[in-house]
């Protein structure tokens, strides 16, 4: 069996022209999404900035999944609070799977993050509910705030928590001023 010529495969990483001033996507919400993703991760450094996937194994009722994710957030800024005094920021999105079924991903912020186990928090998720599925928790880079600002505008869910207060979003993440020129 032979492969399509590459130029018939679609590439991922391959530069599309984007409009003047953008730096993520073509699309406005997108972008502006994307800045103000990429800019509140990156007071931190990245080993205290945790990229998290949770699924489910069946398909579940957006309440329920709701509900679980904010169960295991609450377990885990309880955690980090006592271990370090801190408060976290969470940042997550909602996305379908192929199969139809509910998923998050999500970017949790804190100072000394590190100090708590990456496994542990996998397994505490695992074991919240005979429904919940795998939880996958890795290091951020500095792609993570694109994938995020890609998943909102399919489904259009995202939703922030945690410590925000005090922090002043630089003019510089507004993408544009007319959102209809693109």
């Amino acid at each position: 069996m032979t492969l399509p010529a590459r130029s018939i495969l679609p590439n991922f990483k391959s530069k599309v022209k984007l409009p003047s001033g953008h730096r993520f996507f073509k699309d406005c919400l997108r972008e502006s999404f994307a800045r103000w993703i990429s800019w509140a991760t990156s007071v931190f450094p990245s080993e205290n900035v945790w990229f998290v996937t949770v699924t489910f194994k069946r398909e579940v009722t957006y309440t329920k999944a709701l509900r679980m994710s904010h169960y295991w957030l609450g377990r885990l800024i309880q955690a980090y609070l006592y271990k370090t005094g801190y408060r976290i920021r969470w940042i997550r999105t909602l996305a379908f799977q192929k199969r139809g079924v509910i998923h998050f991903h999500l970017l949790v912020c804190g100072q000394d993050l590190g100090l708590l186990s990456r496994k542990r928090w996998e397994h505490r998720w695992q074991t919240i509910d005979w429904n919940a599925g795998t939880c996958r928790i890795y290091e951020s880079d500095a792609d993570k705030p694109r994938y995020l600002a890609r998943e909102i505008t399919k489904e259009g869910d995202i939703s922030w928590g945690g410590n925000w207060q005090g922090l002043r979003t630089p003019g510089a993440v507004r993408c544009c001023d007319s959102h209809a020129q693109h």
